[in-house]
């Protein structure tokens, strides 16, 4: 309790006293966990001090490092892989950090992750990747953020979303360089694998990156 009302010097008094940082509700919520659900870092620092475990894993599957990612903390975050938290559990749903973070267009989060080893790549139980996630949500930057770091445009991505998401990257590349020209006519490649019922929309969009490639020459 004292934990999730956010209490820095309870809690204090609490761990001098002995008290057993790891401890489970019957959902297996430790107080690690219930700091984190409302984002209180000063207990949450206290905890992790004192041997709270940051790979706990709730009854859903869900890890702390989850909760966090999934509200765009990316200080705790930070926080919670300083102290070895790992980047590739799953909950129930197969969603892992990554896709959390993505889901919510936490792109300071997605970065941090990625830097920290996530598997970009990685699918849930639906087969919806972060990039797949990220597009149902429309959140461009996070899109683009992913691409470049290298995520793959497969069946489990939403062409619809996709098209129109690197349709409005193209209209933006008046004013970018031709790294991220190349960067367009490789994910235009990609889409072209997804589906031969893809192919003209993959094929549309390789010519009109190498139409503005021509024109900025």
């Amino acid at each position: 309790m004292a934990a999730s009302t956010g209490s820095p010097a309870v809690v204090e008094v609490l761990i001098a006293a002995g008290a057993n940082v790891g401890a489970a509700d019957p959902y297996g919520n430790t107080a690690l966990m219930l700091a984190a659900a409302v984002l209180h870092a000063d207990v949450m620092a206290l905890l992790l001090k004192a041997g709270a475990d940051p790979a706990t894993v709730d009854s859903l599957g869900e890890t702390v490092l989850m909760s966090v990612a999934g509200q765009g903390n990316d200080y705790l975050a930070r926080l919670l892989l300083k102290a070895g938290a790992g980047t590739s559990a799953a909950n129930q749903a197969g969603q892992t950090a990554l896709m959390l973070a993505a889901q919510g267009g936490y792109d300071v989060t997605v970065d941090l992750l990625l830097k920290a080893g996530a598997n970009i790549d990685a699918a849930d139980n639906l087969g919806r990747t972060s990039l797949s996630l990220a597009a149902i949500e429309d959140h461009v930057a996070t899109v683009d953020l992913l691409l470049k770091a290298g995520a793959q445009v497969h069946e489990g991505t939403r062409i619809p979303q996709a098209v129109r998401l690197i349709a409005s990257s193209v209209d933006r590349l008046w004013g970018s360089d031709r790294q991220e020209l190349a960067a367009l006519q490789r994910v235009s490649l990609a889409l072209e694998e997804v589906t031969v019922s893809m192919a003209s929309a993959a094929i549309e969009m390789r010519e009109a990156a190498d139409r503005l490639e021509h024109a900025k020459q």
